[in-house]
């Protein structure tokens, strides 16, 4: 049996991966600026059956303010998805999550696709100016905080993780066409 991860999850939201995580057994971290964010992860979190070998703990808190929050503490895996298009600088945030990272620990990053983007802006939503700003790199808000947010280039993210001392071993993309085409096409 292999020992319980330590994960910290970065800009949880309301938690749903980290919890499934608790829920196996493993001790979680959850991460947040977004006070109603966190608010509800604790929620959820209390409706665990069974209750977490390990009780999940919550921290409000930025990408940009971990290090400090979590006074040198390291973990097996971090977790940090849909939290880089947020960031004004992502090069400088993410050069933080290496020294959070134990020696031979892993990183899953996801971020929102340049390219999707644009995709969304012209097929689903049938806004072909939004989708020639989102191809330009233009940020956009969210629909849920109302913050700005800026999809990422591939190439440019990996060039940031390299700088951070952050080795990338694998890859991968969502499809997604299927998503933005109406039922039956």
């Amino acid at each position: 049996e292999t020992p319980p991860l330590q994960v910290l999850d970065i800009g949880c939201g309301t938690g749903k991966l980290a919890l499934r995580l608790a829920g196996r057994g493993h001790a979680v971290t959850l991460l947040d600026p977004v006070k109603q964010m966190l608010d509800r992860a604790q929620e959820k979190a209390q409706l665990l059956e069974p209750a977490p070998s390990f009780p999940p703990l919550f921290i409000a808190g930025s990408l940009e303010e971990a290090s400090d929050l979590l006074e040198g503490k390291t973990f097996d895996l971090l977790l940090c998805h849909t939290v880089v298009e947020y960031l004004p600088d992502p090069e400088s945030a993410l050069v933080p999550l290496r020294s959070l990272l134990n020696s031979g620990g892993f990183l899953s990053l996801v971020a929102l696709n340049h390219w999707q983007e644009s995709l969304r802006h012209a097929i689903r939503d049938h806004k072909f100016d939004e989708a020639k700003r989102a191809l330009a790199g233009e940020s956009f808000r969210d629909t849920v905080f109302e913050l700005p947010r800026k999809a990422v280039i591939a190439e440019e993210l990996h060039n940031h993780l390299e700088a951070a001392g952050i080795e990338i071993i694998d890859q991968g993309g969502i499809l997604v066409f299927s998503d933005y085409l109406p039922p039956g096409l």
